[in-house]
């Protein structure tokens, strides 16, 4: 076991919830920041996958004479 942050007090500086949220963040945030790689989808996939359709950004015609 490690003595050196009960010599040092380090309990009367910190609390542990305080100790224990400061040493997870580091742990995910540092330890843990490996980037995941892109995924790249095509354009015609992609505006099905969000409900666009051909007549999206169209008028459809009317049927007035």
């Amino acid at each position: 076991m490690n003595d050196e942050l009960k010599v040092l007090e380090f309990y009367k500086v910190v609390d542990p919830f305080t100790a224990f949220n400061n040493i997870s963040g580091f742990i995910s945030g540092v330890l843990g920041s490996k980037e995941h790689e892109m995924v790249h989808i095509n354009d015609k996939d992609m505006l099905v996958a969000k409900g666009f359709d051909q007549w999206s950004f169209k008028t459809m015609k009317s049927k007035q004479s």
